[in-house]
C-alpha cells in the first residue's frame, strides 16, 4: 500500500493500520475518489455519500473517446509527478509542519499542490484510472504504468480495417500510423519511469554510503543504528525525511561531482520545516536533536552563511534544551547524538572558524555525553561477534570523544579566538595549554585496554571478526590523540615548525600508517569486508586525513612533506575533500619552506585558493 513501507496508512503524521477487510479488486464505475479508495460508490451526482460522509472531494471523469493520441501525451506530462530523480514521496509531514512548511518542501520536490475541489482532472484516456495521480500517490494498481498502457495500446490494434480507412483518407500508410504510435508509447513508458512513480525515495543510499570520516570510523555499529532510526522516523516526519532527502542528495551529489544546487534547495527546504516544527513542544527531544543532527552533516559538507539554529543563543531550539535540561532525562539516542555533535564542533572550531555549537547550545547539551551508552540495546539482530566487538570498542570511542572535547579547547586558544598579540596573552596561552597537555597525558595513561596492545597481540587473542575491526580502530584513534600533539606545538607556534614533543608524534603517526597491521588500508571503517565503495582496499582510511595533513605542514623536510602528501592523495575520499587538501598542505608546506617561518593557515587558503579552508 503506497504511503510506507509497512502498509500503514498516514494521516495528520499519525501512522494508522489498514482495515483488515478482504481486497476486492478495481472499482471501475464511481467517483475518482471512490476508484482511488476502492469502495463501492453510489455514483450520487455531483457528490456520492461516500465523499459527502468522509467530507472528501468527489471527482468524476470527463468521458471522453477515443485513444491515447498526442495530445494526451502532453497529459502525461503535466500529471502532478515529482520531478525529483528519487521519485514520489508518499508521506504527509506531521501536525508540528504548518501548511506553508509543507508548501514549502512539495515545491522544492517538484509535487504539485493536493487535489482541490476543481472538477478539471489530468487523464491518460478512457478506462485509465490506474494512472489518476494523488499528487501524493503511486498508481492505486498493483500492476505498473507500463502494464496499464500496453493494455490499452492492445485496444486500439484493429490491423487491417484500420488501415484501409487510413489509406482511403490519403493519410499516412498504417506502417507510420503504427510506428508513431508505438514511439508515443514507449515515450510515455519511458517517462514515467524516468519520473519515478514510486510509494516513496529510497534512502538505501544514506543507510549504506553517507558516512562522515570524523565519526563513522569511530563508531561505525552505532552509527549504522541511528541512521536507521532516522529513516523509520521519516516515515511520518516530514522534517526528518526532509532533512535525510537533502543529505543524501548532498553525498550523491558529491561522490558524482555534480551540481549541489538541487540539495542546497532541499536543506532550506528542511531548515525551514525543522525551525517551525520546534514550535510544537509535543515533539520529544530525541526527534529535534536528531533532526539538527542531519542538517548538521550537511553544514559540515557545505557551510551556510546563515544562522543555523545550533548556533543560536536564544528561540526556540534553545528553549526546548533548556526545558529538557531542567528535568536532564536523556535517552540513548539523545545522547549518542549530543557526544556526535560536540565533535562535529571540534572540526568547525578548528582553523578559525565559528564552530556549529553556540556557547549556549554547548552548555545545554547534557554531560551524559561525554561518556555516552551504546545502542546495542536497540538491535534485535545482533551477533555474538558484534555484542563482543561493541563491548570492546566502546571505551575507545569514548577516549576518543574526550580527546575531541580537548581539541575544541586547543582551538579555542588559537590566534583566531583570543588574542595573542601582547607577551602577557602569550604567558596566559602557555598556562592554558599547559593544562590542557597535563589533560592529554592524563587521558593517554587511562587509555582503554585494547589501546594499550599491539595489533598482532589483538589479533591472537581474539577472533577475526572481532579483531580485525578492532584493530583498524585503535589505529586511527591514536593516530587521533598523536595529531593533538602536533597541533598544540603549532598552537604554541614553538620553533621549529616543530617542537621534539610534535617530532615524536609525527613519527608514530607514520609508523601507524606505514606499517600493515594496522589496517590503514582496511576496506572499511569498522570490519575487513564490506560493500561499501568509499573505503576500497587500496585507499587509505579516510580517518587519517587530520594527522597526516598536520605531518605535511608541520615538516621542513620536502621529503617528508611529500611523503605525506602522497599518501593524503591515496585517501581518494570526495566527502573529505582529500584531494583538495593534498594541494594545499603542499602549497603551504612549500611557502612556508621559502618565508622560514609558520604561515598563517586560514589566510594562506584564501591566498592561494580564494576560499576558507573545509573543515578538518
Amino acid at each position: 500500500m503506497e504511503g510506507s513501507p509497512d502498509g500503514s496508512h498516514w494521516h495528520g503524521g499519525v501512522a494508522r493500520q489498514p482495515p483488515t477487510v478482504k481486497y476486492r479488486g478495481r472499482v471501475r464505475t464511481g467517483c475518482l475518489t471512490c476508484r482511488r479508495r476502492k469502495i463501492k460508490c453510489d455514483e450520487q451526482r455531483p457528490s456520492c455519500k461516500n465523499c459527502i460522509r468522509s467530507t472528501r472531494n468527489c471527482v468524476y471523469q470527463p468521458k471522453k473517446d477515443g485513444y491515447l493520441n498526442a495530445e494526451q501525451i502532453v497529459d502525461v506530462r503535466e500529471c502532478p509527478i515529482s520531478q525529483s530523480s528519487q521519485g514520489v514521496p508518499t508521506f504527509e509531514l506531521d501536525t508540528s509542519a504548518p501548511q506553508d512548511a509543507e508548501d514549502l518542501l512539495r515545491d522544492c520536490l517538484g509535487i504539485a499542490p493536493p487535489l482541490s475541489a476543481s472538477p478539471t482532472t489530468t487523464t491518460l484516456g478512457p478506462n485509465m484510472d490506474d494512472l489518476i495521480l494523488h499528487p501524493l500517490e503511486s498508481p492505486a494498481s498493483s500492476e505498473s504504468a507500463e502494464m496499464v498502457l500496453l493494455a490499452h495500446h492492445g485496444h486500439r490494434q484493429d490491423g487491417a480495417a484500420h488501415a484501409a480507412v487510413v489509406q482511403a483518407s490519403g493519410s499516412p500508410s498504417a506502417q507510420s500510423l503504427v510506428t508513431s504510435q508505438d514511439i508515443s508509447l514507449c515515450t510515455t513508458i519511458d517517462y514515467l519511469d524516468a519520473v519515478g512513480i514510486k510509494d516513496r525515495p529510497s534512502f538505501s543510499f544514506f543507510i549504506e554510503e553517507v558516512n562522515l570520516p570524523l565519526i563513522s570510523p569511530f563508531d561505525y555499529a552505532n552509527w549504522r543504528r541511528v541512521k536507521k532510526i532516522c529513516t523509520e522516523l521519516s516515515a511520518h516526519n516530514g522534517a526528518t525525511f526532509a532533512a535525510i532527502l537533502a543529505v543524501q542528495e548532498l553525498y550523491k551529489a558529491q561522490v558524482t561531482g555534480l551540481s549541489t544546487s538541487h540539495a542546497g534547495s532541499l536543506y532550506e527546504t528542511a531548515t525551514a520545516i525543522f525551525v517551525r516544527s520546534l514550535e510544537n513542544w509535543a515533539q520529544d527531544i530525541d526527534t529535534v536533536l536528531i533532526i539538527s543532527f542531519l542538517l548538521s552533516l550537511f553544514e559540515f559538507i557545505v557551510p551556510s552563511e546563515t544562522c543555523f539554529v545550533l548556533s543560536q543563543t536564544d528561540g526556540a531550539f534553545v528553549a526546548r534544551l533548556e526545558a529538557t535540561a531542567i528535568h536532564g532525562h536523556y535517552s540513548a539516542v539523545a545522547l549518542r547524538i549530543s557526544s556526535w555533535l560536540r565533535i562535529i564542533h571540534a572540526a568547525t572550531r578548528r582553523g578559525g572558524h565559528l564552530g556549529i555549537l553556540s556557547d549556549r547550545v554547548s552548555s545545554l547539551l547534557p554531560n551524559d555525553s561525554i561518556h555516552p551508552p551504546s545502542l546495542s540495546m536497540l538491535d534485535k539482530d545482533i551477533h555474538i561477534a558484534e555484542s563482543m566487538y561493541d563491548i570492546l570498542s566502546t571505551p575507545v570511542f569514548t577516549f576518543y570523544l574526550e580527546l575531541q572535547c580537548i581539541s575544541t579547547q586547543i582551538a579555542n586558544l588559537s590566534h583566531y579566538h583570543r588574542s595573542r598579540t601582547t607577551g602577557e596573552d602569550q604567558e596566559e596561552v602557555a598556562k592554558l595549554m599547559s593544562r590542557l597537555k597535563t589533560r592529554l597525558e592524563s587521558i593517554w595513561q587511562a587509555r582503554p585496554g585494547p589501546m594499550r596492545f599491539e595489533a598482532s597481540e589483538l589479533r591472537i587473542q581474539l577472533s577475526t571478526s572481532v579483531a580485525e575491526p578492532l584493530v583498524t580502530l585503535v589505529g586511527i584513534a591514536t593516530a587521533a590523540y598523536y595529531a593533538e600533539i602536533v597541533e598544540v606545538g603549532r598552537t604554541l607556534s614553538d620553533p621549529p615548525l616543530a617542537s621534539p614533543e610534535a617530532k615524536q608524534a609525527m613519527r608514530r603517526i607514520r609508523d601507524i600508517v606505514e606499517n600493515g597491521d594496522w589496517n590503514a588500508y582496511a576496506s572499511t571503517c569498522n570490519r575487513a569486508k564490506s560493500s561499501s565503495s568509499h573505503y576500497k582496499s587500496d585507499n587509505l582510511h579516510p580517518a587519517y586525513l587530520r594527522p597526516l595533513f598536520l605531518y605535511a605542514i608541520e615538516s621542513i623536510n620536502l621529503a617528508d612533506t611529500q611523503w605525506a602528501v602522497d599518501h593524503i592523495k591515496r585517501i581518494n575520499n570526495h566527502i573529505c575533500r582529500s584531494e583538495f587538501f593534498a594541494r594545499f598542505a603542499e602549497s603551504l608546506s612549500e611557502a612556508q619552506r621559502n618565508k622560514g617561518r609558520r604561515v598563517t593557515t586560514r589566510y594562506f587558503c584564501y591566498q592561494a585558493f580564494g576560499v576558507a579552508p573545509p573543515y578538518l
